[in-house]
């Protein structure tokens, strides 16, 4: 009887062992797993303020997520102008600077994403090989010429809440894309949103 029951328990311990490698096999993708991805805005995105928008993902965690939008430039100017703003002074710079909507959180706060060529002492955020920086802690560096060899500097950014960004890719409302230099820096901005889809074989 006793080695009936060693069996039978043997037998059960096996089955749930498979069940939770299954489990653990088809489970959402974790939130630290989007830190350093790029979101890509699905074609039927609902939200007018989000279609067809690119977006890096700095934060992702318990609480919620922290990203800057990289494909909507809002003007170019004297990085001059950027530096008055927030009071910073520098060597005089002919430097000129694109601005981009980093999302409706908070548009008076500036940060620039960039590589960490440059170092990430300073930086609020680290994922793989781009950082993100305050504006103030980085524009002089910039303008002088010994800041980060890649940058792109936004105005505001966007958030979501706790659980609320995986709902929203679980949905279909984001595709998730590795990081990727070319994508964020050196592509046009009105081709970044359907190079990203370009991989996922869809015709946009």
């Amino acid at each position: 009887m006793r080695l009936g029951l060693v069996a039978a328990a043997l037998s059960l311990a096996t089955l749930l062992s498979a069940a939770a490698a299954h489990a653990q096999a088809n489970a959402p993708a974790r939130a630290q797993d989007l830190v350093g991805k790029i979101l890509v805005a699905a074609p039927d995105m609902s939200d007018p303020r989000f279609r067809d928008t690119v977006i890096y993902i700095g934060r992702h965690d318990a609480q919620g997520a922290f990203g800057l939008v990289v494909n909507k430039p809002q003007g170019i100017g004297p990085l001059e102008q950027v530096l008055r703003a927030f009071r910073l002074r520098a060597e005089p710079t002919g430097a000129r600077v694109t601005v981009y909507w980093g999302g409706p959180v908070e548009p008076g706060r500036g940060f620039v994403l960039h590589s960490t060529d440059y170092g990430t002492n300073g930086a609020l955020m680290v994922a793989g090989d781009l950082a993100v920086s305050r504006v103030e802690a980085i524009a002089v560096a910039i303008a002088e010429g010994r800041g980060p060899r890649a940058t792109l500097m936004t105005f505001g950014y966007t958030s979501w809440g706790a659980g609320q960004l995986d709902r929203e890719v679980q949905n279909g409302g984001w595709v998730v894309v590795a990081q990727d230099h070319g994508l964020v820096f050196a592509e046009p901005d009105g081709t970044k949103w359907k190079r990203a889809y370009s991989g996922f074989g869809l015709d946009l």
